[in-house]
């Protein structure tokens, strides 16, 4: 479903990332581990366009996007939950989640309604807070809102940066859960994660990022029992 190759980027003249191979299947979840500073917010941010992309290609359902803009991938498939949700504050739940289906094409008043619906059996407790002032929900109830408003634009591809950050275990494991059932669906997620334990055991494989390159690649399950990956990033055991 995606493919990077050798992706550059940074911020001002300092390269943060340094030729980035990773690839994504369709309906398969994807983490990307490792220390702060390690790029891997500044990968998500130019995969979806919020970032210049220096060099390097990006590939999407065989589709060649490296040069398209954060609204042209929107448009094509791919959606970004960003680190701290980045939700509207001050408008309340059901405006933030209509301004996830901006960008489409077909957006009308009955596509939305539908994908409302959808929203809120996945999160039914959206539909409870739905004219609620998004600012005084919790973390949790935010994040909800975050991925549904991604959910909106009806993504094939998922980008999650940092969803466990500030959420109780429970509370992501709920969200997680939702994810699965998008990912029954043949949706790919690509998802940065500094909680490494939460993010190994809820993908298929994984990414170590170590100053902008990748260190280790393989099967989630396979990291979780890597020496070095236990010493690095678990305390030294499981």
């Amino acid at each position: 479903m995606l493919e990077v190759r050798q992706l550059v980027s940074g911020y001002g003249p300092v390269e943060a990332v340094h030729g980035i191979d990773l690839k994504v299947a369709e309906g398969k979840a994807v983490a990307v581990i490792g220390a702060n500073g390690a790029g891997k917010t500044t990968f998500l941010r130019t995969i979806s366009g919020l970032m210049p992309l220096w060099s390097g290609s990006v590939t999407f359902e065989g589709r060649d996007v490296t040069r398209l803009s954060a609204h042209e991938l929107a448009r094509v498939g791919i959606s970004h939950v960003p680190e701290g949700r980045k939700v509207f504050k001050p408008l309340d739940v059901e405006t933030n989640l209509e301004l996830g289906s901006y960008s489409r094409r077909d957006r009308t008043g009955a596509s939305t309604r539908q994908d409302l619906e959808r929203i809120y059996e996945l999160f039914p407790r959206l539909r409870e807070r739905r004219r609620q002032v998004t600012g005084t929900l919790s973390g949790g109830e935010q994040q909800m809102v975050a991925v549904g408003r991604a959910l909106m634009g009806r993504p094939r591809l998922l980008l999650l940066d940092e969803p466990s950050l500030g959420l109780a275990p429970q509370i992501f494991h709920e969200i997680f859960a939702v994810l699965r059932r998008i990912m029954a669906e043949g949706v790919g997620m690509l998802i940065v994660e500094q909680n490494v334990r939460l993010a190994l055991e809820n993908t298929e494989s994984a990414y170590v990022f170590q100053t902008g390159k990748v260190a280790l690649h393989g099967p989630s399950r396979d990291l979780l029992t890597n020496e070095t990956v236990k010493k690095a990033y678990l305390g030294g055991s499981i």
